[in-house]
């Protein structure tokens, strides 16, 4: 097949520069799905486990210990209690989060009322502020799906792909709390983003950021480790000079990660370790679980793919399916 130039001069440059118009609709965009975020979550209680994340990320924060909490990496705590430091709550005693096994999954929760609803009287601004970060992270992600989408269709189609994100419900949903899913989302996907341009112009620099986001999303939640295989299977399969030394670049990236994770837990990497090896034991284990009715420790196969078609809008299946198609 025969090579337009012009065309391969255009693709080596990268995509089309923006116009004004198309500038103006990704401000747009990004500004109706921060008003979707801030103003539905003003009024909202919390769910029943979002007071756990700022209130001991605040007392993570003070104390620089990462003991209180095994079963989750404190990245996205400490994110949400950020802004508290600007507020300065007063911290319950912390006693209760010393205690350790099932006691501690217990305990989080009475020390994280207390910081709430007895330690200070001002719940409501407290939780709404500790929920900001999480809506600002989200909009980082809304911008790598539009560069991304970019870089590989153009312009339109970083559009509509932004136009998709910021208006599809469990998104925006997902944007206004404290939890840890939306973090983890983010950096898993800058992950894979910045792994494919590496892939594509590898050099130290794509390198060490595809390490960094590597760290920040294993920091974030620990069933992160998915990134490792699914790394590697993208290294093998990408064309250049990554699928020529898979393991060697997959080296590279997690030593960056390492780093990363090891500047934030220092001397207590310990910590982390256990954490990932007691994720994996969880995760193998049997857990309650309800399906159509259904109740089941074992649980289902096709759980997951059946909460995806239900939650998911039917237009944006529509989508998928056409671009599968």
């Amino acid at each position: 097949m025969e090579i337009n130039p012009v065309e391969a001069r255009q693709n080596a440059a990268g995509p089309e520069k923006l116009t004004p118009a198309q500038l103006c609709a990704v401000f747009v965009l990004l500004l109706s799905f921060l008003a979707q975020a801030i103003l539905s979550m003003r009024d909202d209680a919390p769910t029943f486990d979002e007071l756990i994340n700022p209130s001991v990320g605040y007392a993570e924060l003070f104390t620089r210990d990462f003991g209180f909490i095994h079963d989750h990496p404190p990245l996205g705590r400490i994110v949400t209690a950020l802004p508290l430091l600007f507020l300065k709550p007063d911290l319950p005693p912390l006693q209760a989060l010393s205690e350790r096994g099932e006691e501690s999954q217990v305990a989080r929760y009475g020390f994280s009322n207390d910081f709430f609803y007895e330690a200070n009287d001002n719940a409501d601004e407290l939780l709404f502020w500790s929920r900001v970060p999480v809506v600002f992270l989200s909009l980082l992600l809304a911008l790598a799906v539009f560069l991304w989408a970019r870089e590989l269709y153009g312009n339109y189609a970083g559009l509509f792909a932004l136009f998709l994100y910021c208006f599809e419900p469990n998104i925006i949903a997902h944007s206004r709390f404290t939890g840890k899913d939306l973090p983890v989302v983010l950096f898993t996907f800058l992950t894979i983003y910045l792994f494919w341009r590496y892939a594509r112009t590898p050099s130290v620099t794509n390198m060490v950021s595809t390490g960094a986001c590597l760290g920040l999303a294993l920091l974030s939640k620990y069933s992160a480790i998915m990134l490792f295989p699914m790394l590697l299977v993208l290294a093998v399969l990408t064309p250049g000079r990554t699928s020529k030394r898979p393991f060697t670049t997959l080296v590279g990236v997690s030593a960056v990660a390492a780093a990363v994770i090891f500047l934030l837990y220092g001397t207590q990497w310990r910590i982390f370790a256990s954490g990932v090896y007691n994720a994996v034991a969880h995760y193998q284990g049997t857990h309650p679980a309800f399906l159509m009715g259904e109740y089941s420790r074992e649980g289902w196969w096709y759980y997951f793919p059946i909460a995806f078609l239900i939650k998911t809008p039917i237009p944006l299946l529509t989508f998928i399916a056409c671009a599968l198609i």
